[in-house]
């Protein structure tokens, strides 16, 4: 099948969108800044054509960390999804490769988004440089704090009216914004309706809205420090009051993501960074 059937029948408006119910995060920085793609080098884009299907994170030269919910609609067809590192244009520059191999966490739950994690393996490993940088992972069992401050970026929607079918509704500059991690009483207090796992995901945003990660991108790294807590997931709304975003816990799959990688490489080479950010 080619890419541009391929794009006509999965609708590219639903790749990131696998359950109705949520908004499901993902495409959208809202109330986000331009930034260089030097702040945060370990940022990919995971494309489709021209058309933006997920964020990404570098975390081994040849591995992306990204959410589950991203794949479902495309399983079979990784082989034609293009990740570029290293350019804050999602259309030109930086290091472009394709996928080798893929897999989503084997207990995804689709209707409830929950162990919302997955993995890409390239076919060929990144070439660091200052744009180019793995991000750290925080060790098994590590959960973020409320009140810990984050950053997510990507290259979504700014405006959640806008058509997600078309490439040229994507900003091809990367946006950034910063959002500080909640209590989960708190979220789970707002999204009573919902069903929210303390162990696997936590929420971050403000009371207030008008900041968000409304995919910011979906799959997307949440950073705290110089370490990656978090994979956006999903949320209600864009930026609205007490809808903030619910985020994958990445301490919480430690281990899956290392047994996998290890697993899939047949060794511990290449599971290292030379470059961290």
């Amino acid at each position: 099948m080619n890419l541009p059937v391929l794009i006509a029948i999965l609708g590219l408006g639903t790749i990131t969108s696998c359950n109705d119910r949520f908004s499901v995060r993902k495409r959208l920085i809202v109330g986000g800044d331009k930034i260089d793609i030097g702040q945060v080098p370990y940022q990919v884009i995971v494309q489709l054509g021209d058309m933006v299907v997920c964020g990404g994170s570098l975390i081994a030269p040849s591995w992306i960390l990204l959410a589950s919910h991203c794949l479902w609609d495309i399983r079979g067809y990784e082989h034609l999804l293009e990740i570029r590192a290293g350019s804050k244009n999602r259309l030109q520059g930086g290091e472009v490769r394709t996928v080798k191999w893929s897999t989503l966490h084997p207990n995804y739950d689709r209707v409830h988004l929950h162990h919302d994690i997955a993995l890409l393996f390239l076919n060929h490993p990144m070439v660091f440089g200052p744009n180019v940088k793995c991000i750290r992972m925080p060790e098994q069992d590590y959960m973020p704090r409320a009140r810990d401050d984050g950053f997510v970026a990507g290259w979504g929607l700014t405006n959640a009216d806008h058509d997600r079918t078309k490439s040229s509704n994507y900003p091809k500059e990367l946006l950034g914004v910063k959002l500080p991690v909640l209590g989960f009483r708190t979220c789970n207090r707002w999204y009573n309706n919902y069903t929210l796992y303390q162990d696997t995901q936590f929420c971050a945003g403000y009371p207030e809205g008008k900041r968000d990660a409304c995919v910011g991108d979906s799959g997307g790294p949440y950073v705290v420090g110089r370490m990656q807590v978090g994979v956006v997931s999903w949320g209600l709304s864009c930026a609205k009051p007490r809808q903030p975003g619910v985020f994958t816990d990445v301490g919480m799959y430690r281990n899956w993501i290392e047994t996998t990688m290890f697993k899939i490489q047949g060794s511990s080479r290449g599971l290292k960074c030379k470059e961290y950010f």
